[in-house]
């Protein structure tokens, strides 16, 4: 997964496909490191990065590009995206559990679409959305756009619950937003508890 001749194998073609995209980030990364020194955010970087990989190997998905904390995943589809990011926060509850000390403060955005193939990797507007949500997610919380709620609402086990339209950098028209949690039916009260409990730990430390 870490090679990066594994990870762009197969993607030598051009033409626009339709994928899902995931980013993922940490939150507070630069102020933990300064706080409890290099040797702690290596160890954190190491079992954040960890995690996630192992979450996008059991979902399907391709790591893109990882620089610092920040990953870039395709999926082949919107669902196995949302499960991913979903599984992504539960299990950094559980790791902020067992180390409250060493908090993965992670935010996950997602969005589906349209992006031109490269060696490169992937290119486009949807490519850019996703990564644009990722920047606003809290800890413990996956964003997704309307298009990802519409095209796996019925098809995922989870409910979505509506944050409102967000300007968001670089993107012309504000973007309607929900905030994906556990259950099949969206309540903001739900969502809200899903959130605040997949970060508690976190809330705790800052």
């Amino acid at each position: 997964m870490t090679d990066e001749g594994t990870r762009r194998e197969g993607y030598g073609t051009t033409g626009a496909t339709y994928r899902g995209f995931l980013f993922a980030d940490l939150r507070g990364f630069t102020a933990f490191a300064q706080r409890q020194g290099n040797a702690a955010a290596v160890e954190l970087l190491d079992e954040y990065r960890s995690l996630v990989r192992r979450a996008v190997a059991r979902h399907g998905g391709t790591e893109m590009s990882t620089e610092g904390d920040s990953f870039h995943v395709v999926f082949p589809s919107a669902s196995t995206a949302v499960m991913c990011g979903m599984a992504i926060v539960a299990e950094a509850a559980q790791a902020n559990a067992r180390r409250p000390d060493r908090p993965i403060a992670v935010g996950v955005g997602i969005h589906a679409g349209e992006a031109i193939e490269t060696s490169e990797g992937y290119f486009g507007a949807a490519v850019n959305l996703a990564s644009r949500i990722c920047a606003i997610a809290r800890p413990g919380e996956v964003l997704v756009t309307a298009t990802v709620r519409g095209i796996t609402q019925a098809s995922v086990p989870v409910a979505f619950v509506p944050r409102g339209r967000r300007r968001l950098k670089g993107i012309d028209d504000p973007v309607e937003i929900f905030a994906v949690t556990e259950g099949t039916a969206a309540s903001p009260i739900h969502g809200d508890r899903t959130r605040l409990a997949a970060g508690a730990a976190v809330v705790a430390i800052a």
